[in-house]
């Protein structure tokens, strides 16, 4: 399975982290992770981003293949990969401390790193 990893900003969903992040000097450490056409971003940890995933789908050599990829990059600590919602991740750094979290709950978007305004939008309606 072909990685490639890129420049943060050719990545499809660069615009709605650097927006979305308490911190987005993080994204001077993120890559790009291209495993077909649509490249996604992979933001490292810092600051109050304790963790951070790219769910992969239903394909464990992906996840395999991205995790050998990010692993040994800056940002980029314990990188594994697991199973979620019938659906392979690949995360890194802390996990997160209540697996069972809604994916917006402002407690699991803290974790991540959103920013207050970013949770607060979410959490309102629900995306």
């Amino acid at each position: 399975m072909g990685v490639s990893l890129l420049p943060a900003p050719d990545a499809h969903d660069y615009a709605a982290y650097a927006e979305a992040l308490e911190d987005s000097g993080l994204l001077a450490g993120a890559v790009a992770v291209k495993v077909s056409r649509i490249p996604l971003l992979a933001v490292p940890v810092g600051g109050t981003r304790r963790g951070g995933c790219l769910v992969v789908g239903t394909n464990c050599r992906t996840a395999l293949a991205i995790c050998d990829a990010l692993a040994g990059w800056t940002g980029f600590p314990e990188v594994r990969v697991m199973e979620s919602r019938r659906k392979w991740v690949v995360a890194w750094g802390e996990s997160e401390p209540e697996p069972g979290w809604d994916l917006v709950h402002p407690d699991r978007l803290r974790f991540y790193g959103y920013a207050p305004a970013a949770v607060a939008r979410r959490a309102a309606v629900g995306v």
